[in-house]
């Protein structure tokens, strides 16, 4: 994994960040590499399945719990925020989780997203590659507003709402202006099709997204109480959908006369 061009300090913080978290759902740092300064590469361990945006579009994806992976990633994005001191991740989307052989999924580039303590001093400027996933606060810049709990919350939605729906949030915006307007504007990613809806994205839990989307940072839900919703949604996935994943078994009927 490069780091491309970051200070010794900066790339120091980052390494010494996520050294410190275990958790089931976050890949773990296993060392660091580099042949000269601008060339250092974090080590973790290889995953099989690619990224969560690489997985969905395999076959087997569709047989898969989506609300469980996403119930996942969202204890290993609340683990984080009650860290001490508090890790906010900063660019939560679905090609910054990892997918293992046994479909487990994993939080990963702490270090291409600038992870950071919460209480830092440092302010960010938007990933030009992330605006689908940024909060308004972030995307309209007005006070330097740095990233929070809270503005991960926002991604976290963003990230279901990509995961359920298999689409990339404002798809049809084709510049990162044009999302930034949207957003700003009040546009939000709709609920979603059939397709969405039979993966797990249903009223209740596009009442959570759209209330993880708030203009006021302190509206929206923690990632803790979004935790127990998504777990019901989950379990109710399970009892009532993955019956029809299932392969048919076929039946023959036979007439015997007996004598």
């Amino acid at each position: 994994m490069g780091l491309g061009l970051r200070s010794p300090q900066i790339l120091r913080t980052e390494v010494l960040i996520w050294r410190q978290l275990r958790h089931e759902n976050i890949l773990p740092l296993l060392g660091i590499t580099h042949t000269r300064i601008a060339d250092i590469r974090l080590v973790t361990p290889w995953q099989s399945k690619g990224n969560l945006s690489q997985f969905m579009k395999q076959p087997e994806a569709e047989s898969v719990n989506r609300l469980d992976m996403l119930l996942k990633i969202g204890r290993a994005v609340d683990y984080l925020h009650n860290h001490q001191p508090n890790v906010i991740h900063g660019d939560l989307k679905c090609v910054n989780v990892l997918v293992g052989s046994d479909n487990n999924p994993l939080i990963c580039d702490f270090g291409l997203s600038a992870a950071r303590y919460a209480n830092s001093s440092s302010t960010s400027s938007p990933d030009g590659g992330s605006f689908r996933w940024m909060a308004v606060e972030l995307l309209a810049n007005e006070q330097d507003i740095k990233p929070s709990t809270q503005s991960d919350v926002w991604s976290f939605a963003s990230l279901a709402w990509e995961l359920l729906t298999g689409k990339l949030p404002f798809a049809d915006k084709l510049t990162n202006n044009a999302v930034r307007a949207a957003v700003i504007s009040g546009e939000r990613p709709p609920q979603g099709d059939f397709h969405a809806v039979r993966r797990g994205l249903s009223h209740k839990l596009y009442r959570q997204l759209r209330a993880s989307w708030s203009v006021d940072p302190d509206k929206r839900p923690t990632i803790g109480a979004l935790l127990p919703v998504i777990s019901n949604l989950s379990s109710e996935w399970e009892q009532f959908f993955s019956i029809s994943t299932q392969p048919r078994r076929r039946t023959v009927s036979v007439d015997v006369h007996l004598p």
